[in-house]
């Protein structure tokens, strides 16, 4: 071995000891520059039913007394430990959109981190609102269904952990589908 190769092979084995102990441990040492593009497409089948109900009837149990529409309730979507959203105001629950899974590729490479990733996320609620006028109630049943398919393309140039490039991913997935959801919440019907 050459004098010019011992200090090399010192720097790469004390390099490779530290981004295998960052990416193991929740340790940063992201020193990078990252490229995203994301692409998210969906497909609703919702509907809207308002029905009268005179006093004493039973209606269902997922319900918001007062509300008007979807545009009042909070929403959440998770994955894993993962969240973005608000959890609600007592009023009305959440709701709650689970991720199951995202596909994607190698993101544990050193340096060079490039990658594609897919999540389709089914969607599936119902929520009932009471609005009291006289004897009766007027309630109105929203009814959600629907696909959101998001997929994209990472790039990342740096040090760059496993835990921070999949922190990214997941953030972009979980921001997309919350939009999408809200939007058609928020769409009057």
């Amino acid at each position: 071995m050459t004098p010019f190769h011992k200090p090399l092979l010192i720097i790469l084995v004390v390099f490779s000891g530290l981004l295998a102990g960052c990416s193991k441990k929740n340790l940063s040492a992201s020193l990078y520059d990252s490229h995203l593009e994301s692409h998210r497409s969906f497909n609703w089948k919702s509907r809207v039913i308002r029905t009268t109900y005179l006093n004493g009837q039973t209606i269902g149990a997922n319900s918001c007394v007062g509300g008007s529409t979807l545009k009042d309730v909070p929403l959440t979507v998770n994955y894993m430990n993962d969240t973005t959203g608000s959890e609600g105001n007592g009023i009305c629950r959440a709701v709650k959109i689970s991720i199951d899974s995202i596909q994607h590729g190698i993101m544990w490479t050193p340096i060079f981190k490039h990658f594609s990733f897919q999540s389709n996320v089914p969607v599936n609620f119902e929520r009932f609102f009471f609005l009291p006028s006289g004897d009766s109630t007027q309630v109105v049943w929203y009814q959600i269904k629907g696909l959101v398919e998001v997929t994209g393309k990472m790039s990342i140039n740096g040090f760059c952990s496993y835990s921070e490039a999949r922190r990214l991913m997941v953030k972009c997935i979980l921001d997309n589908v919350y939009a999408s959801v809200r939007n058609e919440m928020d769409t009057e019907k």
